[in-house]
């Protein structure tokens, strides 16, 4: 998410109350994180700046499919998932270890 969602988003929001469909969410294709790999790629092929932003354009378009489609699989949308943090003592005494206790339980 973090290569197409705008960062501020990120550090205020829950990853699964992101609307990644919502353009006003998202960068805008020259902003796009294309990766190291990808990016050793392209100068490999010696690509336009013209081709080189239909490419980023394209990644802004399928990236949000494909973190629509992990979300809606993950299981941090079910309550025990999000419960397991009372398991972790450092991230429990910050986040009221107490209620995800209770809810685990």
């Amino acid at each position: 998410m973090a290569r197409i969602v705008k960062e501020e988003l990120l550090g205020t929001q829950g990853l699964g109350q992101i609307d990644v469909t919502k353009k006003d969410n998202l960068f805008m294709a020259k902003q796009v994180e294309l990766g190291y790999a990808t990016k050793l790629a392209l100068s490999k092929c010696k690509v336009s700046e013209k081709n080189m932003l239909r490419f980023q354009q394209e990644c802004r378009s399928c990236l949000p499919v494909f973190v629509q489609k992990l979300l809606g699989d993950c299981p941090l949308k079910y309550p025990l998932s999000k419960a397991r943090l009372c398991l972790n003592m450092t991230i429990a005494s910050e986040h009221g270890g107490k209620t995800h206790l209770k809810s685990a339980l």
